[in-house]
């Protein structure tokens, strides 16, 4: 008896529950945006126009009033279609977790600037892949948004997040990089045809960029992975390049995931951790054609993590061998 009563009960509340419908919500406006606000306990509202179309460049407010109640402004969810916007500014002073949906940077055709400087931004995988090829992303948010977005990308591709692959073996640390370099040659595009190709969070969030946007976005991911900052590096030729350097123990490789080959079937291949003699003569000098000879003291490192303006105080790449010699970092192995 006192299960049918509690059946009954059930039904009766999720009738209830049917004839309420949602709860009520409305639409209120200030200065910039419209909003769209649940008028429940959640006191979030979300951006769903840009006002002014006119205007170039807008920052999100944090919050807005309606009937003397404040609502924490938490999306960026529409609005700026046939707008001339071309910077959005998360400012600094956004405390609280806020999150850009798809369909601003599928309507922002004209949107060049994405400046992140608030540290609890959310962008969904795949969000950006219609955003304009102009776009750059910076600020001092970049990092926290980027590395968040990282880590869900690796789970939503089965790849594990081991924040002790830094204690295991160096066969397991290759085969871990292996995953991650695959990933990228197989799910990302290699292009030039874009204003950042070597900003990695644009290549990250677009799915597309230059050989050294895409070395970025491998180091990106392998961070968030739990490897360390210095085992995975960043450099290049100088020239059109980029590649990561990978390292066991004290010696260096380089693995470039734009011209390796990463078999469907295989789950780890170390051929692809290239000693510099091997990847210049089979990369580097059929890539620029035979008035070229690679050279191993023409290699640089990158400091900078994403590549976008005024990342670091000094962004100018050091030659490698130098770099290795002057920290004590070991060595590029030249011969394999």
């Amino acid at each position: 008896m006192k299960c049918l009563g509690s059946f009954i009960l059930l039904a009766l509340l999720n009738l209830l529950t049917v004839f309420a419908g949602p709860p009520p919500s409305v639409y209120v406006k200030d200065a910039s945006f419209e909003y769209y606000i649940m008028l429940d306990s959640s006191n979030v509202a979300y951006i769903t126009n840009v006002l002014n179309k006119n205007v170039k460049t807008i920052t999100v407010n944090p919050y807005v009033y309606y009937n003397g109640q404040r609502y924490t402004v938490s999306a960026f969810a529409s609005g700026v279609a046939d707008s001339a916007v071309e910077k959005i500014i998360v400012p600094s002073y956004l405390n609280h977790y806020f999150s850009i949906w798809n369909s601003v940077f599928s309507e922002g055709k004209k949107l060049k600037t994405l400046q992140i400087d608030a540290t609890n931004v959310e962008i969904f995988e795949d969000s950006a892949k219609d955003a304009s090829s102009e776009l750059q992303i910076q600020g001092k948010g970049v990092d926290n948004m980027i590395m968040k977005y990282a880590k869900k990308y690796l789970e939503s591709h089965n790849i594990s997040i081991d924040e002790n692959i830094r204690y295991a073996s160096d066969y397991e640390k290759k085969c871990a990089l292996y995953k991650i370099a695959k990933l990228v040659n197989k799910n990302f595009t290699y292009t030039l045809n874009m204003a950042n190709p070597n900003n990695g969070a644009v290549a990250l969030l677009l799915g597309k960029g230059s050989s050294l946007g895409l070395a970025r976005v491998v180091r990106i991911l392998a961070l968030a992975s739990g490897y360390e900052q210095i085992d995975i590096r960043v450099g290049g030729d100088n020239i059109y390049q980029g590649w990561n350097y990978a390292k066991f123990g004290t010696s260096w490789y380089i693995l470039d995931s734009v011209h390796s080959e990463f078999k469907d079937r295989d789950t780890c291949s170390t051929s692809v951790f290239q000693c510099s003699e091997q990847f210049i003569k089979g990369v580097l000098n059929p890539y620029y054609g035979r008035l070229y000879q690679g050279s191993v003291d023409n290699f640089i490192i990158f400091h900078d993590l994403y590549g976008y303006p005024n990342e670091v105080y000094d962004a100018t790449p050091d030659n490698f061998l130098i770099w290795l010699q002057r920290n004590r970092q070991g060595a590029l192995t030249y011969s394999c």
